[in-house]
């Protein structure tokens, strides 16, 4: 029970103590990504404010940065507190000890105060997160044992996650650094690390400002004479919790340090503590167990960010985000929406197609992004122009080179039929499978699927004896639900992915969609998206309009009732609003049928694909 006094200097804040004696300062700056870092900032904390307790880490970049500050400012270094954290691309034995001395290298230091582990899952395809976090665990402990780390944590661990580590026998967590803010109060974790004397931090005090313009909030500023950000920084100290407010502004700065000349009622801390709805502003790690679950048992939560977004386990053990956004064909291709999805909405799964004419674009929009490419699944298909063996790896080689990037997340056969005249469809297929099967093995796919096959499609290659496809990409929407397709996927472990989840629009008018959108307070295309993905079915709805995009990723944040997904699956009719691949089958196509394809092609009519030429 830490007593905030109501008057002190930042350089006299109050310190937490830790289990093995070490004091962390309640109050720190929090530092952001490269592009929101703050020289400025940091030097305001350290200089004027008299804040001695930075929180970075290696994700967000800036450790170098953070160390020219360190020394511009001239405190000495035992009178800071610096934490920092190990991504999980670098979770593991080794390679966890390395990345912390990269850390000190970069930072400018010998040691550092406290070392996290940034997040519970490991990220690493194959791998079962229960072990990696115990080797890596085993790894912090040495660095703690070395005086590389002062003292070592996690952060964003939930109960499960601690008592792993916990069961292990070795060093208890010293602090678990997670989301904290009115609206978001994991009691039950704050009162288990108490319990475990694990010193609870939390990040993102004022919900990434969505806390700054609550009513009750904003009267307990004017109440207090405060601003809104002192009361949620004030409330978050006065709970004894560490708080690490963000800003790169100095103003604000300053004013966040402004918190320990009053305190808050009782009653208004009460007030505060009742407004609580489970949000996350930032990630949430409920679905990361410790093992890869079953891709027909993914529990999709009520609340997360896009960047938290559920993944759904490949069968090779990659994990694939089940939202993402679908790009459109060359005209009705929109930098600034993609730009919207990776850099505002936090989506980090693109899908696009060598047919659509868009890749080169999606590649700049990547590199403009500043995203990093181990963060994104990317998604490209191979076109039936270029089915074959040697043409199919080529092709391959080209969507990487035009996206700028050494390999895909995913590769997609975009079509079941072959359309090269005189050709078997089987044939093809089947030659054209076993060049993604080696580019699989070469590493330039990830993983590889399919698109628009159906089940006897699917039996064809699973009959050949070598990989079964890890995806099926196929129209999925409530006028349109294979549910004998989505079974056979389940049952024989091929992720079932869907597009046109709002029926090309048609479904956004339907008056049983209406009502949902009505009584749940969302858009129509929200209610046929959240369906979709809390069937289990990766879902990759497309818009060209920023605003739209927005949005269509504002699907985490409420759930359907079991009534509702009854009734949305009723309303389905068998009908197509893209291709159909019903008739095609693994016999030869003449030449003159290839010409009337091509017909329907350039005549934009390829999406009709019941024509009885298709027949064979």
């Amino acid at each position: 029970m830490v007593t905030i006094p109501n008057s002190c200097t930042a350089l006299s804040c109050p310190t937490v103590p830790l289990s093995n004696g070490r004091n962390i300062p309640i109050l720190g700056l929090g530092t952001s990504h490269v592009g929101g870092y703050s020289h400025e900032a940091v030097l305001c904390a350290l200089k004027e404010c008299g804040i001695r307790h930075i929180d970075t880490s290696k994700r967000n970049g800036c450790e170098e940065a953070l160390g020219k500050a360190v020394v511009d400012s001239g405190v000495p270094r035992e009178e800071l507190w610096l934490t920092s954290k190990l991504w999980p691309l670098d979770y593991g034995y080794q390679s966890a000890k390395q990345a912390c001395r990269d850390s000190c290298a970069r930072l400018g230091v010998d040691y550092l105060d406290l070392y996290l582990m940034h997040w519970p899952d490991c990220m690493i395809p194959g791998a079962s997160n229960h072990e990696v976090r115990a080797e890596t665990w085993r790894a912090l402990e040495e660095l703690y044992d070395e005086g590389l780390c002062r003292a070592i944590g996690v952060s964003n661990f939930l109960i499960r996650h601690l008592n792993e580590l916990k069961d292990r026998g070795g060093i208890v967590p010293h602090v678990n650094q997670v989301e904290f803010h009115p609206f978001q109060q994991p009691l039950e974790l704050v009162e288990y690390c108490r319990k475990e004397n694990i010193v609870f931090e939390g990040y993102c005090p004022l919900a990434k400002g969505q806390a700054l313009t609550h009513p009750t909030i904003m009267a307990l500023a004017q109440k207090y004479g405060r601003s809104a950000s002192q009361i949620c920084i004030r409330w978050s100290i006065q709970n004894g919790v560490v708080t690490i407010p963000k800003s790169t502004k100095p103003e604000r700065v300053h004013e966040n340090c402004q918190v320990f000349g009053f305190s808050l009622d009782d009653s208004d801390m009460t007030a505060l503590s009742l407004l609580h709805d489970g949000r996350h502003v930032s990630w949430d790690p409920t679905n990361l167990l410790h093992y890869f679950t079953d891709c027909n048992m993914v529990t999709i939560p009520n609340s997360c960010t896009a960047l938290s977004c559920p993944t759904v386990p490949l069968s090779n053990g990659r994990n694939i985000p089940i939202l993402g956004l679908g790009t459109s064909h060359a005209g009705g291709y929109s930098h600034e929406a993609v730009l919207c999805a990776l850099q505002e909405c936090g989506i980090r799964h693109i899908d696009t197609a060598k047919r659509y004419g868009c890749e080169e674009a999606l590649g700049k929009a990547v590199v403009d992004s500043g995203v990093p490419r181990e963060e994104l699944w990317l998604t490209t298909k191979l076109w039936p122009g270029d089915y074959g063996y040697q043409s199919a790896k080529q092709a391959c080689r080209d969507s990487c080179a035009r996206l700028g990037v050494d390999y895909l997340d995913l590769y997609l056969m975009h079509w079941p039929d072959c359309m090269i005249p005189g050709a078997s469809n089987h044939e093809v297929r089947a030659e054209t499978w076993r060049a993604l099967e080696e580019l699989y093995d070469e590493g330039l796919c990830r993983a590889i699927g399919v698109s628009n096959f159906l089940i006897r499609h699917l039996n064809e290659l699973k009959d050949r004896g070598g990989i079964v496809p890890h995806v099926n990409q196929v129209e999925f929407h409530p006028f349109q639900q294979p549910l004998e397709l989505v079974e056979y996927c389940r049952k024989e472990n091929i992720v079932f992915e869907g597009y046109c989840p709002l029926a090309k629009g048609q479904a956004l008018t339907h008056p049983t969609i209406m009502a949902l959108a009505q009584k749940y307070g969302h858009s129509a295309s929200q209610i046929c998206i959240r369906w979709s993905i809390q069937n289990g079915v990766v879902t990759i709805p497309k818009s060209t309009k920023p605003e739209r995009v927005h949005e269509n990723c504002q699907v985490f944040g409420f759930s359907l009732d079991d009534s509702d997904m009854a009734a949305l699956s009723l309303l389905h009719d068998g009908r197509h609003v893209s291709w159909d691949p019903t008739n095609v089958f693994g016999f030869k196509l003449t030449a003159e049928d290839m010409d009337q394809i091509s017909d329907l092609h350039t005549n934009h009519k390829l999406i009709h694909l019941t024509y009885p030429l298709w027949k064979g």
